[in-house]
């Protein structure tokens, strides 16, 4: 989830808001009933409620729906606008929507449950011919030039203590993607289109495609930059390209292991694939690079996020079928507590029993409460 900071440097994004505004002021009348899915601080629900539409609901799985509240009543909507906390795949509706808005994304379209939630939605809250905001996403991606982002972020910028070489750290930190932002000198030949998410349609959560691209002069090659531009309704979106008005979004890096000379004439080719697993997707990007004059292969580079850290493998791990979970003392706790959610003992009087049970991990009281409180919040009525 993000700070409360975090939802307002959301809302200030006026490349963003726009954007959204001018869509919903496309399709909204006086009889739509619009879904805001993930709503934040309310904003998008209050410009459809501005908008005249008959009835706003606004999900939103954060505490900060609470504060969505209170800006909505302040701004004079807030008896149209019915806010739930939740998640859109858990919520049923007396009627379906006529406006299914949302912006569920991340550096890209391609950021966890994001698809899913979409699918969902429009297969179960959308009407027969109602719309939905946004249409779709186009990701894309060139080869990226740019020292000056490889080196403070795949690499590292600062110098080992006392020599020491770093270079399995480097190793790994160069399979984890990055935000970062590019301007259009950092990019080195044609711009591709890697997917076409049409929201309408799209049944798949994973992609894949391989790029090919004509190196136009002497480079040398850092990674791959990748983008998305957005339609939301028709003639009305953005683009958070390189050269675009700066949007909160920012560019997706993609880092090689080490970089690449490249002469005018030279086919580098990058098959990037997303996965998702676990809720949360694995990126791959293979990269091979041929010589104009023989298209022999001068370069060939396999990278993944699976291995961008320690516990990457133990995770995917996880999430296999063939995985036999035991509870770990964390597990043992939880157990504890919720089979003793019966209806009759008190918050306290469950601390004072968790306290009793697991003495190595809660030396005070208030300690034990506040794990109680805090799973009886998600877990209890």
């Amino acid at each position: 989830m993000y700070s409360l900071s975090g939802y307002v440097n959301m809302v200030a994004d006026s490349v963003r808001m726009n954007a959204y505004e001018a869509a919903l002021r496309a399709v909204v009348t006086p009889e739509s009933i619009v879904l805001d899915i993930g709503t934040g601080l309310g904003v998008t629900a209050i410009i459809a409620a501005r908008l005249g539409a008959r009835h706003v609901i606004a999900i939103e799985p954060d505490d900060v729906v609470e504060v969505a509240r209170v800006i909505a009543f302040r701004n004079g909507v807030g008896d149209r606008i019915e806010f739930l906390k939740g998640l859109s795949t858990a919520l049923e509706l007396p009627v379906t929507a006529d406006v299914i808005v949302s912006d569920l994304r991340g550096v890209l379209p391609l950021f966890g449950s994001h698809i899913e939630s979409i699918i969902d939605a429009r297969n179960r809250l959308l009407t027969s011919g109602g719309v939905l905001i946004p249409k779709c996403d186009s990701i894309r991606v060139a080869l990226i030039e740019a020292p000056e982002l490889y080196y403070t972020g795949a690499r590292g910028g600062a110098t080992p203590p006392l020599l020491i070489d770093l270079t399995d750290v480097h190793s790994l930190g160069a399979n984890d993607w990055s935000r970062q932002r590019f301007e259009r000198h950092h990019i080195v030949g044609e711009i591709s289109t890697w997917a076409e998410i049409d929201y309408e349609i799209v049944v798949t959560q994973h992609f894949q495609r391989c790029v090919v691209t004509r190196v136009p002069r002497q480079a040398t090659l850092h990674g791959v930059g990748a983008w998305f531009d957005t339609v939301l309704h028709a003639g009305v979106g953005f683009s958070n390209a390189p050269g675009e008005p700066k949007a909160i979004y920012e560019n997706a890096f993609f880092p090689f292991t080490t970089p690449l000379v490249v002469a005018p004439g030279d086919e580098v080719d990058v098959d990037l694939r997303a996965r998702l697993v676990n809720n949360e997707y694995v990126w791959t990007w293979n990269t091979t690079v041929r010589d104009a004059a023989a298209g022999a292969v001068t370069a060939s580079l396999r990278q993944s996020s699976l291995v961008d850290g320690v516990s990457s493998i133990r995770e995917v791990m996880r999430s296999s079928d063939r995985h036999a979970p035991a509870r770990n003392v964390d597990g043992e706790i939880d157990l504890f507590i919720l089979s003793h959610m019966d209806g009759t003992a008190t918050s306290g009087e469950i601390a004072e029993r968790l306290e009793e049970a697991f003495p190595s991990h809660f030396s005070r009281t208030r300690d034990a409460l506040a794990r109680v409180v805090a799973l009886a919040r998600s877990r209890s009525t």
